[in-house]
């Protein structure tokens, strides 16, 4: 007879964190919030297109960068400038869906881009990363003759 034990955890996380994890997820609060913005990220034989929601994000402190296939995006909040030190005092949050904070996100790109080629603009919270194929990692037909 062969004895096998049960171990509730798989990976680093336990099965009841798996059940709720759902459930948590989506009512997340102060303590649990993680700041990750959200990508969007389509590519064609051209180009790659990178949507990012960067709401409260001080576009001065954005800063993308690409090594090779790699997109580097990061930024930080804009500075809370409303009230005075001496009067500023945290929130009691009632709930906390948006993550706040500064954050880095990197992402593998389906082929190496011209970083020369590149451009990136905000509008309504959104940046928005277009970035071209480089022309060495383009296909390339190759005529077959008879010999």
């Amino acid at each position: 007879m062969f004895l096998t034990s049960f171990s509730p955890v798989v990976r680093g996380t336990s099965i009841a964190e798996r059940l709720f994890q759902d459930v948590w997820h989506s009512q997340a609060t102060s303590y649990d919030a993680r700041p990750v913005a959200q990508a969007n990220i389509h590519a064609n034989e051209d180009q790659v297109t990178v949507a990012m929601q960067v709401p409260n994000i001080d576009v001065a402190s954005l800063e993308c960068s690409v090594h090779g296939d790699q997109l580097t995006i990061s930024g930080r909040p804009v500075p809370n400038e409303s009230a005075p030190a001496s009067e500023a005092k945290a929130p009691v949050w009632l709930r906390r869906e948006r993550s706040q904070g500064a954050f880095e996100r990197s992402f593998q790109l389906p082929y190496t881009v011209d970083p020369e080629q590149t451009s990136a603009t905000v509008r309504d919270g959104i940046l928005s990363v277009t970035l071209h194929r480089h022309q060495a990692d383009r296909p390339r037909r190759i005529v077959v003759t008879a010999a």
